[in-house]
């Protein structure tokens, strides 16, 4: 009994030292948290500026004072026929490309109050998402509607202009775009849809 007695009264000693031990740590990280509150100032919190992303590309733009609009794409494929042309009985064989044929007319009205001069305007270059640059070639000229007035002199309110060219396009090319200008104006893009 005597061994009880003496178990009893240790434990009983045990408990108040786990509570004063407790208590002495649940005080040290209450401290930490007020201390830390003090001392831990990360400052204004600054929001990075947004990079401007560029307009998108439309189906028209306005250059200066020309008012540029897509009118058609057509894709052609890989194969322009003498047959489809303007001059069937000029060339002896169709004009084929081992990617593809884009055909494109935009539209271009004068906004000003005086003529656009000759040569004032035009449609150039294709690009696609990675910038690469695509050409009309020249063979392609009789497969070009008759109705095609790339830099006609533009008259101020008259209807739009129609101007046609075909491209040579590479296949796996997307996100396309016209460039169109205006002499001592400047450029911009037209987007193609494709």
């Amino acid at each position: 009994m005597n061994n009880k007695k003496n178990l009893s009264s240790v434990s009983g000693q045990i408990s108040p030292n786990i509570v004063i031990i407790g208590g002495l740590i649940i005080g040290a990280i209450v401290m930490l948290v007020v201390i830390g509150g003090i001392f831990w100032n990360p400052g204004p919190q600054v929001t990075p500026t947004p990079i401007p992303t560029p307009p998108p590309v439309t189906r028209e733009a306005t250059v200066g004072n020309v008012k540029f609009k897509l009118v058609e794409v057509k894709d052609l494929g890989n194969r322009l026929k003498v047959s489809e042309s303007n001059e069937p009985k000029s060339f002896q064989s169709d004009l084929v490309t081992t990617e593809r044929f884009l055909k494109v007319t935009v539209s271009a009205e004068n906004l000003r109050k005086d003529n656009i001069p000759l040569g004032g305007w035009d449609i150039t270059e294709v690009y696609d998402k990675d910038d690469r640059k695509f050409y009309t070639p020249m063979d392609t000229r009789i497969w070009i509607p008759n109705d095609s007035k790339c830099g006609e002199v533009l008259k101020p309110s008259f209807t739009a202009t129609l101007c046609t060219k075909i491209y040579e396009v590479a296949k796996t090319s997307t996100d396309l775009k016209i460039q169109v200008s205006v002499r001592d104006a400047g450029a911009g893009f037209v987007s193609l849809d494709m």
